[in-house]
This record gives C-alpha cells, structure tokens and sequence, in this order.
C-alpha cells in the first residue's frame, strides 16, 4: 500500500523556483511506515483508493503526487550510507561558512592476545576541537584503565591536531563519574534522552602541541 502524507491547505512551502506554493508530503511505498512521532494535527493523510473515490480518477492522484514535493523513508540498511551522504554535504557547507577545512576523523582500539577488539573509541577533529562520538569497553575489560588510556590517547592526538577542546556525551545510566574524574565539566543535560534518564554534554579544555606532528 502507498500512502501520501501532505499538508493541509494553507501549510505550503514557498518554491522560488517555480515561483509557485508546492505542497510538502511524505509518500511511502510497500510496508507501511510511521514518520518518527506524532504527525502535527494539521497533516492528514490518504491513499490512492480514497482519492479515485473523492475525485475519480487514480491518474489524477498520481499526477498530484508528482507535482509535490515527495520525501522517501529509507529502508534501516540504506540508512548508513544516507549518513555518509549528509555528513560529507553538512561538511562542505560548514568548512565553506568559518573557514575551517581540517576534519580528520579520529579512532583508537585495545586488542586481546587473540587480536579481539576488546575496547575503541572513534570521533573526530575540526575547527580546534575534539569530538568522541563513542567509548566501549568490554565487560569483561572494565575497570582496569583501559577507557582511561583511550581517552588519553585521543586526547594528545586532538593536541596534535590543534585541538583546544575535547566535547562528548554521555547517559546517566553510563559513566558520566569517569567523565569528569578525567577534568571534563558538564555543559549541558538533555532530560528524557531516552525516557527516564538524560543525555549529559561534557567538555575539557587540552593543551595544544602542534609541534609533535
């Protein structure tokens, strides 16, 4: 079943390419899907079947649907690479507004004896600062210094790379206490994230050390 999600009258977006409204919709194909959350209580929605009964023609709602703006719900599997599409267009539009072209992404790992990932953290570097976009270590590892000796690790490299900050985040329900043993102060906390806990946004500021590279 396909099913057209468009704005009520009165909610349309301006195209100047056109010089003319276009409506905004979201049009999905095969297993039915729910766009994330509720839609606003102006959105409805109707499928081919309803228009040929309100309007008599299916060809006429195919033909309003080609004139709107359609939005495509990928599969989970294409999602992957839509994220790599995003971050390098997000990343050219952002190295173009301040003047900054040096991301590099960043990674370290621990391996066992057996040459099993048994800890690793990635991120990256831009614009003098430091993001880790994750830390694991596994279960079995913890508490013997190996998140502390990653995070070290990434830190002399930010320097290395001009970095004058590292940013990250963490869950209540994660380790927000070996954040800030290691100097990283609390910016901000993002309640319910995910319900019935937060999202704690951490900084510390590093020393630089260009000269190393």
């Amino acid at each position: 079943m396909c099913r057209w999600f468009d704005s009520a009258p009165g909610h349309q977006e301006f195209s100047s390419q056109y010089a003319k409204p276009l409506k905004l919709g979201v049009f999905v194909c095969g297993t039915e899907r729910r766009v994330s959350g509720p839609l606003p209580a102006s959105m409805y929605k109707r499928n081919a079947e309803d228009w040929s009964v309100e309007h008599g023609s299916r060809g006429a709602f195919e033909s309003s649907v080609a004139m709107s703006t359609l939005i495509e719900l990928c599969e989970e599997g294409e999602c992957d690479k839509l994220e790599k599409f995003l971050v390098d267009r997000i990343y050219q539009f952002n190295a173009q507004a301040t003047g900054f072209f040096d991301a590099r992404l960043l990674g370290a790992r621990v391996r066992s004896e057996d040459g099993e990932v048994i800890a690793a953290l990635n991120g990256y570097t831009w614009g003098a600062c430091c993001v880790i976009e994750h830390l694991w270590v596994h279960q079995s590892q913890r508490g013997h210094g190996l998140g502390r000796a990653l995070l070290e690790a990434a830190e002399a490299e930010a320097g290395c790379r001009n970095c004058e900050q590292v940013v990250l985040s963490t869950h209540t329900f994660q380790s927000p206490a070996f954040y800030e043993r290691l100097g990283y102060e609390q910016q901000a906390i993002i309640r319910g994230q995910p319900k019935g806990h937060a999202n704690i946004v951490y900084a510390k500021r590093i020393r630089t050390n260009p000269g190393t590279l």
